[in-house]
């Protein structure tokens, strides 16, 4: 059975790729960034994971030149 509505995109996609634009924009508050659907946290936290694994983020959050 379908559910009467559907599940945002943000909350259904990987958020690497996202994540890594919204930083490279110099938004680097995601918690408190103004979406329409609020980023899952969790998947946030996985993303920011992966980019700190790939060097693509240093250990503050911040993007590396890797990154850019």
């Amino acid at each position: 059975e379908m559910s009467p509505t559907s599940i945002p995109d943000i909350q259904r996609t990987n958020l690497v790729h996202t994540i890594l634009l919204l930083e490279a924009m110099g938004i680097n508050d995601l918690p408190s960034f103004d979406s329409m659907d609020p980023l899952p946290a969790q998947m946030t936290l996985t993303a920011l994971e992966v980019l700190y694994t790939l060097s693509a983020l240093n250990n503050e959050g911040l993007l590396m030149h890797l990154g850019q």
